[in-house]
């Protein structure tokens, strides 16, 4: 418990993040919701027509907004949480690829399976499983509380289940699951499929793809702690 409450008071970026998403969502709800700002959300959220349009800048800009506050807490819990660990590992720098890498490329797997859809894409979910899946990979033995399973099988089952949700959606352009996702629409109902799972999958596998990455070469400890105390000295310092 210690050393979790120490790395959240270290974690200067991972605050300032989740700060910022709750401020913007704040100001949204202030305004009366998603649906009184219904043209902030169509303008600056991720959808097909909007990139048609020009508003290239959406595959950023759609991860700072949310639908509810209860979206923005989910993910901004994910950010602050798994992002201090994370930003105490690897550091500030590789936290913020995976921020920005998250989001950019689980926003293009969006537009790429969007289809027909014309719903529009909000929230930082991308960014959080590409934080996940990293967390997951680098330390595939621990435990993710609540649940009694290795970290690693959590990301092995996000990962998958991501994957196969993706190409079921109704309005994927692979028309043999598209229709499978609809028999499975129709009989169970369409919640499921309301869920970002292509920018969920896209934003995984930048996590998992880039832990592989910095586990190309074994990490020791005792290098993991040169670098904790490279850190904590250059921010006394500054």
């Amino acid at each position: 418990m210690g050393r979790t409450l120490n790395e959240l008071l270290r974690s200067r970026f991972s605050w300032c993040a989740v700060l910022l998403l709750l401020v913007i969502q704040a100001g949204v709800e202030m305004r009366g919701g998603y649906l009184a700002e219904a043209d902030l959300y169509e303008r600056w959220g991720l959808s097909t027509e909007a990139w048609r349009q020009g508003h290239y800048a959406s595959l950023v800009t759609y991860a700072f907004l949310h639908g509810s506050l209860t979206h923005v807490c989910c993910n901004g819990m994910m950010l602050l949480f798994i992002g201090a660990r994370l930003e105490n590992w690897l550091g500030r720098r590789r936290l913020l690829f995976l921020w920005l890498g998250g989001m950019v490329v689980g926003g293009c797997f969006t537009l790429c399976m969007n289809g027909s859809s014309q719903a529009v894409l909000v929230g930082a979910s991308g960014s959080a499983m590409a934080l996940l899946l990293c967390l997951t990979t680098l330390s595939p033995q621990s435990r993710m509380f609540p649940l009694p399973i290795a970290a690693g099988n959590v990301g092995l089952g996000v990962l998958i289940s991501s994957l196969i949700l993706m190409f079921l959606d109704p309005d994927a352009p692979v028309v043999l699951f598209a229709r499978c996702g609809k028999a499975i629409s129709e009989r169970f109902g369409d919640d499921i499929f309301k869920i970002g799972h292509a920018c969920h999958f896209g934003g995984a596998l930048v996590g998992w793809s880039y832990a592989r990455w910095i586990l190309r070469r074994p990490v020791t400890l005792e290098k993991l702690r040169e670098n904790r105390r490279r850190r904590e000295k250059a921010e006394t310092h500054s």
